[in-house]
């Protein structure tokens, strides 16, 4: 007992100095910068950070999904970029698309299962989550060459199939049909262009 009673004396009067403990790596919280995308999130983590990472991881998945989107910039010279936008998934192309056709005006369900975007520049036409076509007016007439060009398609040389209110091309560039409307019957000047990615019997 009087063994007992001095161990008790002795404690009591030890250094006020704080005493180390040992902290596994687990439950060490990461300094700043410290972490890997793509690492495991901690099982204790608050929701409002969950949250975020979530918001974070899924905007990596679309532009992942989206290959070029992430670093696309439209061409210089160019009114609205129909080679990148034919045949694109929808939901990955709309905020490009806002940014070239302008403002959504109309959504329009077709019989088909197809939707209509009318924007102030132009339509597209999607089917099945893919852009299947673009309806674009030029802002003004202009040759057939010209009117390729500011819809960044590269020129077409002896291709084009004359009618009397339209230029016709067929399978150039991964469209299956490009239209090209004249400004009056017989016409050289160029007014609007239809262009088809795939056709309906191809879905």
């Amino acid at each position: 007992m009087g063994t007992l009673l001095l161990l008790l004396t002795i404690l009591a009067c030890g250094s006020d100095d704080p005493v180390l403990t040992a902290v596994s790596p687990a439950d060490r919280a990461p300094a700043a910068g410290e972490g890997s995308a793509g690492s495991e999130a901690p099982a204790n983590e608050p929701a409002a950070v969950k949250a975020v990472r979530e918001r974070r991881e899924a905007r990596e998945k679309r532009a992942s999904r989206a290959g070029m989107d992430a670093g696309y910039a439209k061409p210089k010279g160019v009114y609205v970029d129909a080679l990148y936008f034919g045949g694109r998934d929808w939901v990955n192309a709309r905020e490009e698309a806002l940014r070239q056709f302008g403002s959504l005006t109309v959504e329009e369900a077709l019989p088909d299962g197809a939707r209509l975007y009318t924007h102030e520049r132009g339509t597209l036409r999607v089917a099945e989550g893919r852009i299947q076509a673009l309806d674009i007016p030029l802002p003004e007439p202009l040759r057939r060459s010209e009117a390729l060009a500011v819809l960044n398609i590269p020129q077409v040389v002896d291709a084009y199939r004359p009618y009397v209110l339209e230029f016709r091309l067929l399978n150039v560039h991964g469209f299956r049909r490009i239209q090209l409307v004249r400004a009056a019957r017989d016409s050289e000047d160029i007014v609007r262009v239809h262009a088809w990615k795939f056709l309906n019997r191809e879905r």
